[in-house]
């Protein structure tokens, strides 16, 4: 007889499926099949690194005589060009290889000093053909689309291609015809965590917002919602520009009692969508096992004693898991 599984289990088996569909086709890019898909290569090597560092090696076709190599990304009407450099292979023929920096136009951060010989190319908000032009020695031109390239990391505690600090993404996808192409994109609205720190009496949490504008939520508090009932309680908090910070006391948990629950952190702004407070740009791939906060005791003004252990969720939400410890019931 199978042993019955958990609600906790159920949920956290769900969420392992729902990373591994995730995985396999969340870089899929929807796009109707092109004229300029075909003829096709398979580089040997494409990725994405830090959320905009482009790598690309590409074997040169040996009836090809190239004496330059480019990567384009996008199309005629609009396009990108990034120069490759051709080095000469052990066994024979050529490969086109190069790297530069691709970044959102208009980011916070796309600026500051690149090494040497690395260009930075900004881009529009979009889906971006990936393809690469070759030159032979009689001036002739040769295009080719860019096919899915072999994986190059499945399981490692890292994803190659993280939400950056400030809510930018680049992501290389695939086509439903199996074409390359870069997806370059802004993170919806967060307020990101930078700090949970603990003292005898509470917790002391530190975020800042990101992609949303800080005056509309200045007068936003931190919202504790228990998952059962669905009782809240709001914080205060302290603005600096788009930074906060809000204190939560044992009297801040609504409904707290001997039993184990649950609350969500939010930030909440009336006549604004609540906002997760959540850790997500990072590049860690199950951030719950590697984000870990310590369990602890915190004793409020009315002597109640309550156990505390903040945690992320697997989608990276903060919420806090706690009780009164046995006698701390008034």
């Amino acid at each position: 007889m199978r042993p019955l599984v958990t609600p906790h289990e159920a949920l956290r088996q769900g969420y392992a499926r729902l990373r591994s569909v995730k995985q396999r086709w969340g870089g899929r890019v929807h796009l109707l099949p092109q004229a300029d898909d075909w003829p096709r290569l398979v580089p040997g090597h494409l990725s994405v690194l830090d959320g905009r560092t482009l790598n690309v090696s590409v074997a040169v076709p040996r009836d090809i005589a190239a004496s330059a190599a480019r990567l384009v990304l996008g199309d005629r009407s609009e396009r990108t060009v990034v120069p490759l450099r051709l080095r000469e292979q052990d066994g024979g023929g050529a490969s086109a290889d190069g790297t530069a920096v691709v970044e959102l136009r208009g980011a916070a951060e796309a600026a500051g000093v690149l090494p040497a010989g690395i260009d930075r190319h900004l881009l529009d908000e979009g889906n971006w053909k990936v393809s690469v032009e070759f030159t032979d020695v009689e001036g002739g031109s040769r295009h080719f689309a860019l096919a899915t390239p072999p994986p190059l990391m499945e399981d490692g505690p890292t994803v190659p291609d993280p939400v950056r600090e400030d809510g930018t993404s680049c992501r290389l996808g695939t086509s439903a015809t199996g074409r390359v192409h870069l997806t370059i994109g802004r993170d919806g609205p967060g307020a990101e965590v930078k700090l949970v720190r603990f003292d005898w009496t509470g917790i002391t949490l530190r975020g800042h917002l990101v992609n949303a504008p800080a005056n509309a939520y200045a007068g936003g508090t931190v919202e504790l919602v228990r998952r059962s009932g669905k009782l809240s309680h709001s914080v205060p908090i302290h603005w600096d520009g788009e930074y906060f910070e809000a204190s939560v006391r044992t009297e801040d948990l609504p409904g707290v009692t001997g039993r184990e629950q649950v609350w969500d952190v939010r930030l909440h702004c009336p006549g604004l969508k609540p906002l997760k407070v959540a850790r997500t740009r990072h590049d860690v791939r199950v951030p719950k096992k590697v984000h870990r906060m310590p369990v602890r005791l915190l004793t409020g003004e009315d002597d109640r004693s309550i156990r505390v252990n903040p945690y992320y969720t697997p989608v990276g939400s903060l919420a806090l898991r706690g009780a009164l410890v046995a006698g701390g019931e008034k």
